[in-house]
């Protein structure tokens, strides 16, 4: 083939199809959303209200002593919040009572409706 018989031949551009495939994280939990629909509500407060039945027990092992953090009180109206949220979620068996030398932070945030919950670290 030579430049001459090139030029003698026609170029016609093929229709192009573009298509966007984003393969994120969002997609991978839009995948576990719709296998698991029982475990992923959009709120809690609208779920049925009975236990989960999963039968999953959390358990993290631990070595060396917990850093440690001044333990700080909570505002009364606060409080009040806490304590109502994490009765809830322990009636619904989504958590659970313990004694342990490890601790999480627990702050209450303001929503932008005005009502607070807790937020934990």
């Amino acid at each position: 083939m030579d430049a001459a018989s090139l030029t003698a031949t026609p170029i016609t551009a093929a229709p192009i199809n573009l298509a966007l495939q984003v393969d994120n994280a969002a997609n991978s939990f839009s995948h576990l959303r719709s296998t698991y629909p029982d475990v992923f509500k959009p709120k809690l407060r609208q779920q049925p209200q009975q236990p989960a039945k999963h039968g999953i027990y959390h358990c993290i092992k631990t070595s060396g002593p917990p850093v440690f953090s001044k333990f700080r009180r909570l505002a009364p109206d606060k409080l009040v919040v806490a304590e109502q949220t994490f009765a809830e979620l322990e009636r619904l068996d989504i958590c659970q009572k313990a004694s342990s030398p490890w601790a999480s932070p627990l702050h209450i945030v303001t929503k932008k409706d005005g009502t607070l919950r807790p937020c934990g670290d």
